[in-house]
């Protein structure tokens, strides 16, 4: 392996210089691709975006090193101790101690975009916390309409996003929001919304119930007291008007089938308007 190496020194003593300069050009390249990168549209890349784009050039340049290294040292690379490979070992290192440089270019305008999108973001929550309280607020009505109110509200807050953010929707997806403003994603919002309206139909269904309760039981005694109030009119007027044909014990019988009537009555009503104020409410 020595002898190799020193037959291919003296057959290109200027190799390493040669793979040298072939490191250097291309670290130079990838260093100007960063700088010289710009946004082709208005929002600037994700971190992870970032580097996606740097991987590929990474790939692309190594094809480069490894074709411009065989071209202008005309050979193929021997095994790991090759020049050749220890030049690409160097330039990788030298790659990665550049990874990240994408993002931090862009740092500044990515702060920018988040600044607008956290306020972009806090008026959807609002938005969505008037929804949802004008909602509850306004209990028991048919889910019908609770599902009409949040899909209004989806459609109000997608028109928000697309005329107060750059590129709209599609573009503020990108934005990383960090966890540490509590303010959600978009894909969270939208979760979010979802789940606030799964709980004003579980509101509404318990509003419904304790709507139909509290009629059963104004219904019940607006009717029962209204029979009493019937029954002891009859009984007043058995006592004072002066029926000739009816003895005491005639009296008490009419009395008696008065109450039994009531009480007849009392029943029915107990079980009829359970299910006709249920009935009525849900028409």
């Amino acid at each position: 392996m020595f002898l190799q190496k020193v037959l291919s020194f003296v057959k290109n003593p200027y190799e390493i210089n040669i793979l040298d300069g072939i490191v250097r050009r291309l670290v130079d390249h990838y260093d100007f691709q960063v700088t010289s990168s710009h946004c082709h549209l208005m929002t600037p890349p994700s971190e992870i975006e970032c580097n996606e784009i740097e991987e590929r050039w990474k790939t692309l340049l190594n094809c480069r090193y490894n074709h411009e290294s065989q071209e202008l040292c005309q050979r193929l690379e021997r095994n790991d101790d090759d020049n050749i490979a220890v030049r690409r070992r160097i330039f990788n290192r030298l790659l990665y101690a550049r990874r990240g440089n994408l993002f931090n270019h862009f740092a500044e305008t990515v702060k920018v975009y988040q600044k607008h999108a956290i306020r972009t973001l806090k008026l959807c929550v609002e938005a969505l916390n008037n929804t949802q309280e004008s909602v509850n607020r306004n209990l028991p009505v048919q889910p019908e309409v609770i599902r009409s109110q949040y899909t209004t509200l989806e459609r109000n807050i997608i028109e928000l996003v697309n005329t107060s953010f750059p590129e709209g929707e599609d573009a503020l997806r990108k934005i990383d929001i960090s966890p540490e403003t509590d303010v959600p994603s978009l894909s969270q919002l939208y979760i979010m919304i979802e789940t606030a309206q799964q709980d004003s139909l579980l509101a509404n269904e318990r509003a419904i119930q304790a709507t139909i309760a509290a009629m059963k039981g104004a219904i019940r005694d607006y009717i029962t007291q209204k029979l009493r109030e019937i029954v002891y009119s009859i009984e007043n007027t058995l006592n004072v008007t002066p029926f000739n044909f009816l003895n005491e014990q005639k009296k008490g019988e009419l009395v008696a089938q008065a109450h039994k009537e009531f009480d007849d009555a009392v029943k029915y009503i107990n079980h009829t308007v359970p299910r006709w104020s249920q009935q009525m409410l849900l028409e």
